[in-house]
């Protein structure tokens, strides 16, 4: 079932305009346009509510080179500067690094896939609690620190991710007969296709 707003319809003038509208678009130089991305705080209750943490998902903007990067870039260098946990998780498999902790620390750990970061306002911000996870592992379960003396939530990446998958109904939406795209390594495809197969979708070839 489809729904169709229809605009109002109005017959098209007969004759040729006594001012002719020139058909050559205006081209209008703007300043650059400023990208905002949705992101989570969350303050502290009973006082001035002060932001305690930014919690930040990474999208493809955010990745590459342009004015989504570079808006990204700024403001976790002002969350790193301030009193303020930084949390970022990018679920993301392809385009280049973005997240507070040098790449080259994390890749001590091994290959992955996905990557979060959890960096913390006390000390000198040097340390992060890095979680990373491939395809074929489930999504951590991490911890969110909150306010000075308040015990870390836990947040179940999973569980979430399972969530949102149900609510926004990907399992009719999504093309599970397409590779996938950026593109698995080949016996990841052979896995992926064995699970699509038992949950009676079809497999990409």
């Amino acid at each position: 079932m489809a729904v169709r707003r229809d605009r109002h319809r109005y017959p098209a003038a007969s004759g040729v305009s006594a001012h002719p509208v020139p058909n050559e678009p205006r081209v209008i130089d703007c300043p650059e346009l400023q990208i905002e991305e949705p992101y989570l705080e969350i303050r502290e209750f009973g006082t001035d509510e002060k932001v305690v943490t930014v919690l930040e998902v990474v999208s493809p903007s955010n990745k590459y080179a342009g004015a989504g990067r570079r808006s990204y870039l700024a403001k976790q260098r002002q969350v790193l500067r301030s009193k303020t946990h930084l949390v970022e998780i990018d679920l993301l498999r392809a385009g280049p690094h973005v997240v507070a902790v040098p790449e080259r620390y994390v890749w001590d750990e091994g290959d992955y896939d996905y990557l979060v970061s959890v960096n913390r306002a006390a000390g000198a911000r040097k340390k992060f609690e890095v979680y990373t996870r491939t395809v074929r592992q489930p999504l951590p379960t991490v911890r969110i620190p909150l306010a000075e003396n308040t015990p870390d939530v836990p947040i179940e990446l999973n569980s979430v991710l399972g969530e949102v998958y149900a609510q926004a109904m990907f399992r009719a939406r999504l093309e599970y007969d397409r590779p996938s795209v950026p593109p698995l390594a080949p016996e990841d495809q052979a896995w992926a296709n064995e699970l699509i197969k038992s949950a009676g979708r079809g497999a990409a070839p």
